[in-house]
């Protein structure tokens, strides 16, 4: 045993430093705290994995372990029992079947967590036990490099000591059984070292020594300028958002639910006289999931100096005439509009059309910069008071009930 300890310990202290850092952003994403009590239950899974060697009295181990870890989590309003393993087995098995139908487009927490946990005690064995840490090693780095792209959290500090503490692992591994204890504990010292000075040198060095940082920025600013406009940045920003909402306009709202993320990206602005509501398309029907139109079938305008979009259904009168200029941030392609008459003005050259359905126009490729001519809509309050709201057919209506 005491053997063991010695030629395991390193490995397993080194493990935990890694799993535990990397599991931290997980469990601020999905919002499952406390965090202490996850590291506790990885430091246990280590000490299992090295002082218990027989690996038929080890799997009960992990599965208690396990299983205490998720009730923790997810308790149920319910003691240790079995009655809350048929619960959660039963509550685990419904995420699963609204993830593979489509009711979720995305991970439900306790799904997240099950798999996690349990990806997380086979790297434990692997690193621990069989010593393999080079796959290991880039799973979790670019597990952490795809959660600042999804989620745009700043995870640089959590990479450094990853990488810091795989680097400590592979020293300890080639370190030959011969070499004394106490000239591997100064190798490790030094190498300690080391790692912390790069560390913080490339943490410090661009902010001390801005001209090498300018310097790689303009000249490699005609790349990146390329890479903008052919809307490589934007695809990065938007990879992972798929089954994740965000604030804002959303081109798929078909499927509603789930996490829903803060956006601060400027999309536009405009420069105007009043304040206005801004739209880019408008979608009637609920499926129970989310929205859709009945048809996307486009209208091409002809070309002409100008088009005037302005809701049919409307019948009353306008203020006057205002000018709004807007500037464009982002590569799509839509109008944003305020409510009201709208006198756009096209290019000849340029292809712009109409989806009548939804009231949404889009560009072939878009100006940066548009001047609209607007006219804000006036409403009485007697037009407000008979307003009458279309009411769904009963078939419509129990779709809808069925699907809450």
């Amino acid at each position: 045993m005491k053997h063991r300890v010695q030629q395991k310990g390193i490995y397993a202290f080194l493990t935990f430093l890694i799993i535990a850092v990397a599991s931290q952003p997980f469990l601020i994403v999905y919002k499952l705290q406390p965090f202490y009590f996850f590291a506790a239950m990885i430091a246990v899974l280590c000490l299992i994995t090295v002082l218990v060697k027989n690996q038929l009295l080890r799997v009960p181990l992990y599965i208690f372990a396990y299983l205490f870890t998720l009730h923790y989590y997810f308790p149920f309003k319910k003691s240790f029992s079995w009655s809350w393993f048929m619960l959660f087995l039963e509550n685990l098995l419904r995420s699963y079947q609204q993830l593979r139908n489509g009711e979720l487009g995305y991970f439900s927490d306790i799904l997240a967590l099950s798999l996690i946990l349990l990806l997380l005690i086979f790297m434990i064995v692997l690193l621990i036990e069989y010593e393999r840490w080079l796959f290991n090693s880039l799973l979790i780095v670019s597990y952490l490099l795809l959660l600042v792209i999804v989620n745009h959290i700043h995870l640089g500090g959590h990479i450094m000591i990853i990488t810091g503490a795989f680097l400590l692992y592979y020293q300890a591994k080639k370190a030959p059984q011969t070499v004394p204890l106490q000239k591997k504990r100064k190798v490790m010292l030094l190498t300690i070292a080391t790692i912390v000075f790069a560390s913080v040198t490339a943490y410090y060095f661009p902010q001390v020594f801005p001209k090498p940082k300018n310097f790689l920025l303009a000249q490699t600013s005609s790349i990146r300028e390329s890479l903008n406009k052919q809307g490589f940045y934007q695809k990065v920003n938007g990879y992972g958002l798929l089954n994740k909402s965000k604030t804002g306009f959303s081109e798929k709202d078909e499927q509603l639910g789930g996490p829903l993320m803060d956006d601060p990206t400027v999309l536009f602005t405009a420069l105007q006289t009043n304040r206005h509501y801004w739209h880019v398309e408008t979608k009637d029907r609920y499926t129970g999931k989310g929205w859709r139109s009945l048809s996307d079938k486009e209208t091409i305008f002809d070309p002409q100096e100008s088009a005037i979009l302005i809701d049919p259904n409307y019948q009353g009168t306008f203020l006057e005439e205002s000018i709004i200029d807007l500037s464009f941030k982002d590569q799509s392609n839509y109008l944003p509009q305020p409510y009201g008459k709208l006198v756009v003005p096209l290019d000849n050259n340029k292809k712009t059309s109409l989806i009548p359905q939804k009231n949404r126009v889009n560009f072939e490729q878009r100006p940066i910069n548009l001047s609209l001519i607007y006219q804000a809509p006036v409403y009485t309050e007697t037009e407000l008071k008979q307003t009458q709201t279309n009411h769904l057919e009963e078939q419509e209506i129990s779709k809808i009930l069925k699907y809450r």
